[in-house]
């Protein structure tokens, strides 16, 4: 009865995604699925291990997990079938990865998914990092609308899980040492559009730069109009991009139409989702904002 409530659950949830948010979780899954069955043709390009192109290879046993493994008579070395690919050194199918990858996206704790699919914390770890990363890949090839917004997110440095000689530990929770934006934080630019496609980068510490934002360039077609706070780190990107845009210094200059509602809610998504993880260290920060 707690699996049906518990599947319940979760198509419920599912069905909150935006018709948008669905379309990349479906399009994420499809990238997936496709990798692994490329990886099954016998047929490679190129050796892996050596890069011989239009290598001799054979058959050459399975791994306990029950993978084919293939032998290139140019090295003579052996490789498994999806060398590469998300499934690589995992003893499990593609259906346990589409589980843990709609796990990942609703926010479901390492422990939670780890239970459900009867694996180790440890892995589950793994798994989590894997899709992250290969999330931050496809993040490359995001762009937004006719309409955007713009703003920038801050996080606290952080070191989670590992010991520095030369820095005192710091308690979860406590304030950065000098007050305002400053090079102690983290900043995260991100862009939403209207249509509910997204972005989030990490590019640098404290306020960003203009040549920071030239960073952010590829994710904009000519002619998109921005809605942008009062910072002028994004003013050579309108320019360059022929834009029009808008700044919204305060509160009282929104209405219906001129808002930051959007990149605003997803911040506060990301926030919310680090508190979850009771932190993030700094060298995972970009897949996680990914």
């Amino acid at each position: 009865m707690d699996t049906i409530e518990q599947k319940e659950k979760d198509t419920i949830e599912l069905r909150k995604l935006t018709k948008f948010q669905k379309k990349q979780v479906l399009s994420l899954v499809d990238r997936f699925l496709e990798e692994n069955e490329e990886s099954k043709k016998e047929c490679f390009p190129a050796c892996p291990k050596c890069g011989k192109a239009h290598p001799v290879l054979t058959k050459a046993g399975r791994t306990k997990g029950g993978k084919q493994m293939y032998l290139c008579h140019e090295c003579g070395r052996r490789f498994v079938e999806d060398i590469g690919r998300p499934s690589h050194y995992s003893w499990y199918d593609i259906s346990a990865w589409r589980v843990f990858m709609e796990d990942t996206l609703q926010g479901k704790t390492l422990d939670e998914s780890a239970d459900k699919l009867g694996i180790s914390h440890s892995t589950a770890w793994s798994w989590r990092h894997k899709i992250m990363e290969k999330m931050k890949s496809f993040q490359e090839d995001i762009m937004l609308s006719d309409r955007s917004e713009l703003d920038e997110k801050y996080f606290h440095k952080s070191h989670k899980g590992k010991k520095l000689s030369d820095a005192e530990p710091k308690k979860r929770g406590t304030p950065a040492r000098k007050r305002g934006i400053s090079g102690e934080l983290i900043c995260s630019l991100t862009g939403v559009s209207r249509d509910g496609a997204a972005f989030a980068e990490i590019h640098n510490m404290g306020k960003p730069s203009q040549d920071d934002v030239e960073n952010i360039a590829h994710h904009f077609s000519s002619g998109t109009f921005f809605w942008t706070d009062g910072t002028n780190c994004y003013d050579r990107l309108v320019k360059e991009k022929g834009c029009g845009s808008k700044k919204l210094v305060t509160w009282e200059s929104y209405d219906e139409y001129n808002h930051l509602n959007n990149v605003n809610s997803l911040h506060s998504k990301m926030e919310e989702r680090e508190k979850k993880c009771h932190g993030v260290a700094d060298k995972y920060l970009p897949r996680y904002c990914a």
